[in-house]
């Protein structure tokens, strides 16, 4: 793993930590192409296609009680399962509180969906 992502995560307890991980690794299973950075000022680890801000479309946000995973195309996304939470103009967020959370064929779409949609804006 990363030493910035452990550095990121050193201030979580456990259970927290866990789920960020699995949160990492689902993301990269899923888009094993996409450029991880994590920015210390945000408490955030922000995955992008292109290596530019532009480029973002999924991060993972460590809180007390539970992960974020923050969608920054989020109200332009197919969310059957109603998952996506949140009020701001472009990002939604799902908040993963158990790894069962992760395993949801919605999430995995969601998370692809994702990726497509802001490789799609990036051509």
């Amino acid at each position: 793993m990363p030493e910035d992502f452990d550095l990121l995560l050193n201030n979580y307890d456990e259970g927290i930590r866990e789920l960020a991980v699995a949160a990492r690794e689902l993301i990269i299973k899923l888009t094993p192409k996409a450029e991880e950075k994590v920015y210390f000022g945000w408490r955030v680890v922000r995955y992008s296609l292109d290596g530019t801000m532009a480029g973002q479309f999924i991060a993972i946000g460590p809180q007390k009680k539970y992960v974020n995973l923050y969608f920054m195309n989020g109200t332009d996304l197919d969310d059957p399962k109603s998952l996506l939470t949140g009020e701001g103009k472009k990002m939604r967020h799902v908040s993963i509180a158990d790894a069962k959370q992760l395993k949801s064929a919605a999430l995995k779409a969601l998370i692809k969906a994702s990726a497509k949609l802001q490789q799609e804006k990036l051509s």
